[in-house]
């Protein structure tokens, strides 16, 4: 989270972007691309735009963050992948037709065309775009946890960037057009153009929340993070930034970031805290936190939705075959409009040249390889364990006439062993840790019920109760070997290229491997 206040000032009206882990920011100006360190408020590089290019846009992949810049000409796209801390061009494809850049997750970036719809994966040293096969045109796409969250005619659906497929359906009760759609691993939301002051939220994790927000003034425009369910809004009137926890657990909050009377532009900041960035033409950029309760100024409150008679229906759609695309079937789109170039000092970095086919090939998803010895004892022994907790016996009618003594000493025995699973997870993970490890890890419902959130493969699950027992001991984090270790020998999600972190559920800084932090406070605040 930021330490010192960013000294940038934008020299015309701001686009923003903020790295998943909430380290780095990037500025988007008419002809270039500032890139701001939020830890110690500093300039890491300047990026020179294309000059020949109508329109750019940008959007961070992966861990460490790196930026994906997509310059859409006349005729043409063409995506960079650039190191900003060497200001260089890691890689560079052509697509061989105008594309518009929708959403990011993780280390994918999905892009929209008039014809076509595609999924670029970023790795080491270059991006291979996949053709993603749609029903039809998206009007709208935002992220959610580790998916893609599109609207399409009547519905929304959950595209899974890693097979490349619909995932799940949401049914809309009445005739709207989305203009802003986005979510979290627990919610959709949305905005509608029918009632653009409004924002409307779909549980996929019913918790109780509010189905409708309602703000003074239309939406200009909503930042979100796939990992938060809180989102800032910009009034389209006043330029004023709104807070909502979609949640439910705080109020609509008025944001006045220091120095700006009218915002711009906005991202929220997600890392070790929560914050909010905000910009506007020729004054500094000002992050402004959002954990601080005491900022907080309440408008109006959160109510019920009495707009939304009808339910939402969800439909899992995991086994539905692929159908062939149908992009090319309506009206194209108008043009983008042309944006001004101006000179600048540099060109753009120098790219790395590579060779990709006209029409991208769907490359086969990547599954999860057989079980090592250590994962499958694990395995195993958990699904003993789980069997015999499975199925209580029935309490004999004579302990129900219990003296009240002996009842409230149950009640607290109950009690200190609803408790004791964070004892358990320190303990596991201190001998794992110390290498002295002997037992399989603990049976933590808490831990599987995360799991299954999240749709964690079992197999991960030791690395859930090792991240969370040291973190419950203090640690930072878990060193990377440690993660493989337990895992027997998963590197990919040691170092957070896995299923783990693709979840959105860990992270890894400085060599060491935490959950994020919004797992990080759910876990806590659970009993």
């Amino acid at each position: 989270m930021l330490v010192t206040t960013p000294t940038h000032r934008p020299l015309d009206r701001p686009r923003l972007s903020v790295s998943a882990d909430g380290a780095v920011a990037a500025v988007v100006e008419r002809a270039r691309v500032v890139v701001v360190d939020l830890a110690t408020g500093d300039t890491v590089s300047e990026i020179a735009a294309d000059t020949l290019a109508e329109d750019f846009e940008v959007a961070w992949l992966g861990s460490p963050p790196r930026l994906l810049v997509l310059a859409r000409h006349e005729a043409h796209t063409t995506a960079h992948l650039v190191d900003v801390q060497e200001s260089r061009s890691i890689a560079e494809i052509r697509l061989q037709t105008p594309m518009r850049l929708f959403a990011a997750v993780g280390v994918h970036a999905l892009v929209i065309g008039a014809q076509s719809a595609a999924v670029l994966t970023a790795a080491e040293n270059h991006v291979t775009p996949y053709q993603f096969p749609a029903r039809t045109r998206p009007n709208v796409a935002g992220a959610a946890a580790a998916q893609f969250v599109v609207a399409l005619p009547g519905v929304i659906e959950e595209w899974d960037p890693h097979s490349r497929m619909p995932k799940r359906r949401l049914r809309m009760p009445r005739p709207i057009t989305i203009s802003a759609l986005g979510g979290s691993d627990r919610v959709v939301w949305m905005v509608a153009q029918q009632d653009p002051s409004r924002i409307e939220v779909l549980p996929l994790i019913n918790r109780g929340q509010p189905k409708v927000h309602d703000l003074p003034e239309p939406i200009a425009a909503v930042a979100s993070h796939p990992r938060s369910d809180v989102i800032a809004c910009i009034g389209a009137e006043t330029g004023r930034l709104y807070a909502i926890d979609l949640d439910g657990r705080t109020r609509l909050r008025v944001i006045v970031p220091h120095g700006l009377d009218h915002v711009e532009a906005a991202a929220l900041v997600v890392g070790r805290s929560l914050g909010v960035l905000a910009a506007q033409q020729g004054r500094p950029i000002v992050v402004v936190p959002l954990d601080d309760r005491e900022r907080e100024v309440a408008t109006v409150t959160a109510i019920a939705a009495p707009a939304v008679a009808a339910p939402v229906l969800a439909e899992e759609l995991a086994d539905e075959p692929p159908r062939p695309s149908t992009l090319g079937e309506g009206p194209e789109p108008a043009p983008p409009p042309q944006v001004e170039a101006r000179a600048t000092p540099a060109s753009f970095p120098p790219a790395l040249r590579l060779t990709e086919p006209e029409v991208p090939q769907v490359a086969p998803a990547s599954g999860s390889g057989p079980r090592t010895k250590l994962a499958e004892r694990f395995a195993a022994v958990r699904e003993r364990r789980l069997a015999s907790l499975g199925s209580p016996q029935p309490v004999p009618s004579a302990a129900v006439a219990v003296q009240g003594a002996a009842a409230a000493f149950r009640i607290e025995q109950r009690m200190a062993e609803r408790s004791a699973w964070r004892d358990d997870c320190v303990a596991w993970a201190r001998a794992a840790i110390a290498g002295t490890l002997d037992t399989p890890p603990p049976v933590i419902p808490v831990l599987d019920a995360l799991a299954a959130e999240y749709r964690l493969a079992p197999e991960l699950v030791p690395a859930l109760v090792l991240i969370y027992g040291a973190h419950l001991a203090g640690e930072p984090g878990v060193a990377p070997v440690d993660v493989a270790r337990i895992l027997g020998g998963r590197w990919d999600e040691a170092l957070a290229r896995g299923e783990l972190a693709a979840r959105g559920v860990i992270e890894l800084e400085q060599s060491r491997v935490r959950f994020v932090a919004a797992v990080e406070r759910d876990l806590d605040g659970r009993p």
